[in-house]
C-alpha cells in the first residue's frame, strides 16, 4: 500500500510543480463594440491579467458562439504614422508580462473580429476562446456592448 501511495505520489509531481496555469490569467471586462451600419467587422476588449511568475502571450482566438457569426479573430494594435491611424496585426501575439495586467481598448491593442455572418446587437453574448503560447485556453463571454463617449461598454441599445 505504500509503494502505490508513493507512485501515486510521484505520478502528481510535474502536476502539482508546473508553473503556470489556466487559472494564473483572469480576464475582466470583456466586450464586444455593436456592429455600425452595414459593416461585418468589429472590436472586442477586455483587461488581462498574469497572475503568474512567468511571462505569458496570447497568440490567437476563435468565435465559438453563437454558432451562425463564424468569422476570424486577429490580435491588432492602433498605431498612428502623419496623424493617420491604422490598424497593424499583431503576428507575435501579444504578451502578457508576469504580474501585470494588459488593457485591450479602443485606438490601441484589440481582438479585431471580421467576415462575421450577422450584425452584433447590444445584449448579445459571444463566446470567444483565447489561445495561449504555454497552450492554455480561456473560454470567455464578451457582451456586445455600444461604444460609449468614453470608451466604455454601453449596453443600452
Amino acid at each position: 500500500m505504500k509503494r502505490l501511495f508513493v507512485l501515486l505520489l510521484f505520478n502528481l509531481l510535474p502536476f502539482s510543480t508546473t508553473a503556470s496555469t489556466a487559472s494564473s490569467i483572469i480576464i475582466d471586462d470583456a466586450w464586444v463594440r455593436a456592429s455600425i451600419g452595414n459593416m461585418m467587422h468589429t472590436a472586442g476588449y477586455m483587461h488581462i491579467t498574469n497572475m503568474d511568475s512567468i511571462d505569458h502571450r496570447l497568440i490567437g482566438a476563435e468565435i465559438v458562439a453563437p454558432h451562425a457569426l463564424i468569422g476570424k479573430v486577429d490580435l491588432h494594435q492602433t498605431v498612428e504614422d502623419s496623424g493617420v491611424f491604422r490598424m497593424q496585426l499583431l503576428e507575435e501575439g501579444l504578451l502578457i508580462p508576469a504580474g501585470e495586467t494588459q488593457i485591450l481598448q479602443p485606438k490601441s491593442t484589440h481582438l479585431m473580429l471580421m467576415e462575421l455572418n450577422q450584425k452584433l446587437t447590444p445584449g448579445m453574448v459571444i463566446k470567444i476562446i483565447l489561445r495561449f503560447a504555454n497552450q492554455t485556453t480561456h473560454t470567455v463571454d464578451f457582451q456586445v456592448c455600444k461604444l460609449h463617449h468614453k470608451f466604455s461598454c454601453a449596453i443600452q441599445p
